[in-house]
């Protein structure tokens, strides 16, 4: 049976961690998330959807059918599977894609952005004739996944029968699923409306990208066994999922709302699903944790603001181990769980599901819903449709068009941004949103950018690509506690690409989503400064001078 975790914690959190406990025992809250019993969370009318419950168990039956369509899909030569998705849709996929993959399937690519940089890149990369496109989409009506669907059928056309090169995951009965039908599509897999996308790794939104990867479905499925059955222990301590709930429930309501994730090199890539799943779960009503686990820690400890969850994997790494260590000594709660080997994907799955659910209880917050994700998505059509004109820039200081609190006195970009930091309260965070062609080189400018924050002012940075984190820790960063400051950076891309029939761009759609969340997380009271980079100007470069005015503004000296 799977160990629940160990805890290292102050005698104020380990007593909350203990109460924690108790209030689950004396609540019989596994016995009744076990009946599925709605009534345990606030505002659900008793109803929930508990589908991801038992799911394992259901699944393991029909595993076969998962190497059928490994054969399938190699008998049609296909080389290359391009996954379409958002959020819950693609996220797990790409967890596949990182460390599940085999080479002998096809290579998988995980297409969940909007920048039209990656649509070319991804389109070169490509053979029509030997690609599947696979589209995800629950409800079917996902603006991002409708609009890539379109960018694929045209890459897919030139080799002639474009739907026979399409494949779909959607729930039944949604215009996507009426539609891939009627097409006579390559396949249709049916989602299930009980399950939350977020919650949807152990349906066929995680298990298709699986078997197609070349994983063996079947092995992930036994693996996983045993941690649901540990998950329905009715007593809180010896079940994992329940015992991780009452950490994150008792750090939470302790203040500690950065949930920082310390995951060995092979489980790193499962944190950006961790991310979403607790983010966009918790991050309501003014509550909530955040994780990150990608965050630069040049010239800073981890401290008593944080929840430490170290993930252990085959190989413990030395320098996570140290900077556990450290964390405990410096006041954070640092809970330790051992996921092992990656063929437990699943079954952490499972653990993480349970405690995400189990802590909505305990926060009394529906874990379920994602009001402002909602909110995000109807500004952006707006924008789009011409219903709602783009804020003009405040202000223009080397070559970077600036929206947010620009003081007056010069220098207007240095101001900017001491002001956008000095907002932040203690216990907070800078958020970077970055709206631009990820890269190598791109990728180092940000942490640059990042790292020169964490330096000068000991804050947590967290970070996420444009649009990916709209549906992810997009929720926390305006529904969460209001602790937050967000640097929105995007730019006027050199080079675009258009949406087949459609009157917009992939790259006009990339810029109203960082317009439009702009604006909703101004709407919900959130100090916010929007960049935007110019199109004369390498993005890469832009980002650099930027962290170089960032340093010049946080520590002094020039740009």
């Amino acid at each position: 049976m799977p160990a629940a975790g160990s805890l290292d914690a102050p005698g104020d959190r380990a007593d909350a961690h203990a109460r924690c406990l108790d209030e689950l025992a004396g609540h019989d809250a596994v016995r009744r998330l076990r009946r599925r019993d709605g009534r345990l969370w606030p505002r659900t009318g008793g109803r929930a959807p508990l589908g991801f419950l038992g799911r394992i168990e259901a699944a393991r039956p029909s595993a076969r059918r998962f190497a059928f369509l490994r054969r399938t899909v190699a008998g049609a030569g296909i080389r290359d599977v391009l996954w379409l998705g958002m959020g819950g849709a693609s996220l797990f996929a790409q967890v596949v894609a990182e460390t599940l993959a085999t080479g002998t399937a096809p290579r998988l690519h995980v297409v969940d952005t909007t920048c039209p940089d990656v649509l070319r890149d991804t389109a070169a990369a490509l053979d029509p004739a030997a690609t599947l496109a696979v589209v995800a989409s629950k409800s079917g009506t996902t603006l991002e996944t409708t609009l890539l669907e379109r960018w694929a059928e045209g890459l897919v056309a030139s080799a002639g029968e474009p739907r026979r090169r399409m494949a779909y995951v959607t729930d039944p009965g949604t215009p996507m699923d009426r539609r891939a039908r009627t097409a006579g599509a390559f396949a249709v897999f049916p989602g299930r409306p009980d399950v939350g996308g977020r919650f949807s790794a152990t349906t066929d939104f995680g298990l298709v990208p699986a078997a197609l990867a070349g994983a063996d479905v079947s092995r992930l499925l036994s693996a996983a066994a045993p941690m649901e059955r540990a998950c329905r222990v009715p007593a809180p301590a010896r079940n994992p999922g329940a015992w991780l709930a009452a950490v994150l429930a008792a750090a939470e309501a302790s203040g500690a709302r950065i949930l920082t994730l310390l995951a060995d090199p092979p489980w790193r890539p499962f944190c950006a699903w961790i991310e979403q799943l607790v983010a966009e779960s918790t991050g309501k009503q003014g509550r909530g944790l955040l994780p990150l686990w990608d965050e630069p820690q040049d010239g800073a400890v981890l401290g008593e603001d944080r929840l430490v969850v170290r993930i252990l994997g085959p190989t413990p790494s030395s320098s996570m181990d140290e900077m556990a260590r450290q964390a405990r000594e410096h006041g954070a709660m640092v809970a330790t769980i051992r996921a092992g080997e990656t063929h437990n994907t699943l079954a952490e799955v499972v653990r993480w599901q349970t405690a995400v659910a189990l802590a909505g209880h305990l926060l009394q917050i529906d874990p379920f819903d994602q009001p402002d994700v909602e909110a995000t998505k109807a500004a952006t059509r707006r924008l789009l449709e011409g219903a709602t004109d783009e804020r003009p820039a405040d202000f223009v200081a080397d070559g970077f068009e600036l929206r947010g609190d620009v003081p007056e006195a010069a220098p207007r970009l240095a101001g900017a941004i001491r002001a956008l930091v000095s907002s932040i309260p203690a216990g907070g965070y800078l958020a970077v949103l970055a709206f631009l062609p990820p890269g190598e080189a791109m990728e180092a400018s940000l942490r640059r950018l990042r790292a020169e924050v964490r330096a000068a002012r000991g804050l947590a940075v967290a970070f996420g690509w444009g649009p990916r984190y709209l549906h992810a820790s997009g929720q926390f960063h305006k529904g969460g506690p209001p602790v937050g400051g967000y640097l929105v950076l995007d730019r006027h891309p050199a080079r675009d690409v258009p949406v087949p029939d459609a009157a917009w761009t992939f790259g006009a759609v990339q810029r109203a989503q960082a317009r439009a969340d702009a604006e909703v997380l101004r709407a919900r009271g959130r100090p916010v400064l929007e960049v935007t980079i110019r199109p004369e100007e390498a993005p890469e470069a832009a980002v650099a001078r930027l962290a170089d005015h960032v340093r010049a503004a946080l520590r002094g000296g020039s740009a």
